[in-house]
């Protein structure tokens, strides 16, 4: 009797190891879903331009070596597709910054085949948009109104992550 139920106890211990672990894969490992390294794309590119051609993709890792960016016109977006679904509710978007422009921008989170809308306003270097937990096939900024120096929009690093929540115990 004993050796059953240490063996029910090892069973439903290795079930919650597993769901851990798929939970963390559907999580993209609580580490950024849009990355040249995760298979992300950027769908629009036909439509987009990169200053310093690839290098100034808006999902590179290497930020600080180049000052490269992805940009639009005036009514055009910078569309980014995950390689598969993710669980996400954070998005990070780093706009052109060194001369003070603020920009209008509309951001679109494309779940399976629709599109909803999570943000409609104005940007300044970093922002960090926050959602309800969700499954997430990709993103969509619109360039809405330019910037407040052309009708460019700059986007120089983007990330999608789950953001663990916390409590506080009182």
């Amino acid at each position: 009797m004993l050796l059953y139920i240490n063996t029910l106890i090892s069973w439903q211990k290795n079930c919650f190891i597993k769901k851990a672990e798929i939970i963390s894969i559907i999580r993209g490992n609580y580490k950024s879903a849009l990355n040249v390294n995760t298979g992300s794309l950027i769908s629009s590119k036909n439509q987009n331009s990169f200053y310093g051609g690839m290098i100034g993709s808006c999902l590179r890792n290497e930020i600080y070596q180049f000052l490269g960016y992805t940009f639009c016109s005036l009514g055009y977006s910078i569309t980014l597709d995950l390689i598969h679904n993710f669980e996400l509710n954070t998005l990070k978007l780093w706009f052109r910054d060194e001369d003070y422009r603020v920009y209008s921008v509309k951001v679109f989170l494309i779940n399976q085949d629709h599109e909803i809308q999570i943000y409609d306003g104005t940007a300044y270097s970093i922002i960090t948009l926050t959602f309800p937990d969700q499954l997430v096939k990709g993103f969509r900024i619109l360039n809405a109104n330019g910037n407040t120096g052309n009708e460019w929009m700059h986007l120089i690093k983007v990330d999608a992550f789950y953001k663990l929540q916390t409590t506080q115990l009182q």
